[in-house]
């Protein structure tokens, strides 16, 4: 079974938005004089990142659509410009 990049790169997107909410809330909390690796800085700033991400979702997978829309349309043109 083979998985589609453009899946992947969705999953890929979400976590990355998911990965910098969790660092800022533990810049933040580091800010707050509380640890940045204390169990509940973890948690929050960890089901933060998946809400975060989930909101995004509709945009992130939008951004990748139309970045591999555009992938494919320039590797269309450039084939159909070597066959020529």
């Amino acid at each position: 079974m083979e998985i589609p990049p453009r899946l992947v790169a969705k999953h890929v997107a979400s976590s990355i938005v998911g990965l910098f909410v969790a660092r800022a809330v533990g810049n933040a909390a580091d800010r707050r004089n509380l640890k940045k690796d204390s169990i509940p800085v973890l948690l929050v700033g960890t089901a933060l990142a998946f809400v975060v991400a989930a909101k995004l979702e509709p945009v992130t997978d939008k951004i990748v659509d139309t970045t591999f829309d555009f992938v494919a349309a320039k590797r269309q043109a450039w084939k159909n410009r070597k066959s020529k």
